[in-house]
């Protein structure tokens, strides 16, 4: 008699081969021996070496897998919908809201052959809070968007967010600069570096008239007085006036002296602009160059006691062999609502 194996096996076989070879490239995979904690595998994720070696992060994080067949979820009705549901245990939502450490939901969707992706433990806290502790009936339905993508994005905001938790409890104001801390390691290493080489860094404040973002260039000084060598180019919408918002472990002077501050630098009828003076934590002004649609500020940069400390910190733990910091050449990072979303 032949043994057969069904087709909910099947398919479950046939998603989680994909899922592995989909996670693989991100980090090592972790078991539970036995599986009791309904999550159904882990993902130690790891840092790439400029050596090409890898070293293993401070982000651990858990996955559920479903998946929904295409006889279940048509290709023409999950389009419309712009969404996919699966049924999930009322015990096991208690369980991954209260659980410390976060718990993904991943769902295969057979018709488009992707699978969806949904921080379960942020849903629990969201929609249903502490109701969900004494929710009756056995299991619940959840949805997860069409546009919640388990991509590469995915996967290093998954990360992210792991890092950042880790990296609070090390760090000055961790709970609240952390995710700056993670994002511009590389630009406070590199200034580091440069200044102890004797060097400066400058940084050059791009606004628009008609656009919303502001653009933020980091360049290294050329002694010559050429143009500086650009360490970190830095893109954000709605950014503050207030520049310690954005960048608390910097200090901020005129550049090249107070001649760029209060002194009226538009003699001529011809040129003027209607950007007003920007104004420094010291309490100095910089006059914006340029006119109409797109105008610069040109500061001097250096770190302050918060970006010396990080700096600090980020090279105890290279040391240690923990993290390894790339410093900054030419790096782009965008802040922005459409290149963050909700995992």
């Amino acid at each position: 008699m032949a043994l057969k194996i069904g087709e909910t096996d099947a398919f479950e076989r046939i998603y989680m081969g994909k899922f592995y070879a989909l996670a693989a490239q991100f980090g090592e995979f972790a078991k539970y021996e036995r599986d009791r904690a309904a999550r159904d595998i882990g993902l130690h994720f790891v840092e790439r070496k400029v050596d090409g070696g890898e070293i293993v992060s401070p982000s651990l994080v858990w996955f559920q897998m479903k998946g929904v067949m295409a006889e279940t979820l048509p290709r023409e009705e999950f389009e419309r919908d712009r969404y996919a549901s699966v049924k999930l245990d009322v015990a096991h939502l208690r369980f991954w809201y209260i659980a410390p450490d976060p718990t993904f939901l991943a769902v295969y969707v057979e018709c488009v052959d992707q699978f969806l992706v949904l921080n379960i433990k942020s849903y629990v806290a969201k929609v249903l809070g502490d109701d969900i502790l004494t929710m009756e009936g056995k299991t619940k339905s959840v949805r997860v968007r069409a546009d919640s993508v388990l991509d590469a994005q995915a996967f290093y905001l998954i990360k992210k967010g792991q890092s950042v938790e880790a990296w609070k409890t090390r760090i000055q104001e961790g709970e609240k600069l952390a995710p700056i801390f993670f994002r511009d390691a590389g630009l406070i290493w590199s200034m580091g570096e440069i200044a102890e080489a004797g060097g400066s860094v400058s940084m050059q404040v791009r606004q628009y008239g008609t656009k919303t973002r502001t653009e933020v260039y980091f360049l290294e000084d050329d002694p010559g007085g050429g143009e500086g060598r650009q360490l970190r180019a830095h893109w954000q919408s709605f950014m503050p006036d207030r520049l310690e918002i954005s960048f608390p472990y910097l200090d901020f002077d005129l550049a090249g002296g107070d001649e760029n501050g209060d002194e009226d630098r538009y003699d001529d009828e011809d040129e003027y602009t209607d950007h007003p003076p920007l104004t420094l934590p010291n309490g100095k002004t910089v006059k914006p160059e340029g006119v109409f649609e797109m105008v610069d500020y040109m500061l001097a940069v250096t770190l302050n006691d918060i970006g010396r400390s990080w700096l600090e910190t980020l090279r105890v733990m290279e040391g240690a062999g923990f993290v390894e910091v790339k410093a900054d050449e030419g790096a782009m990072v965008s802040v922005a609502p459409w290149h963050s979303r909700d995992v």
